[in-house]
């Protein structure tokens, strides 16, 4: 069972890949550096196409701060 895994680069470039299997998607989103981890298991591997580019990335990074304040109580 393989599906696809979105990706937004802090430059704000979005890539789609394909054929992503669970475990390869497991290892990405719990990996303690995920671009190691991009660059050893999914860059160069897997089919992708660019979906956007220069997206503004402001609002996705006040959510992650939010999300982490809420994990801290």
């Amino acid at each position: 069972d393989t599906k696809q895994l979105a990706i937004i680069f802090k430059g704000g470039t979005q890539y789609l890949y394909e054929g992503i299997v669970p475990y390869t998607f497991q290892r990405f989103k719990v990996a303690n550096s995920q671009g190691k981890e991009f660059n050893s298991s999914i860059k160069n591997k897997f089919k992708f196409t660019k979906v956007a580019d220069g997206l503004d990335l402001s609002q996705i990074y006040e959510t992650i701060k939010l999300l982490k304040e809420n994990q801290s109580k």
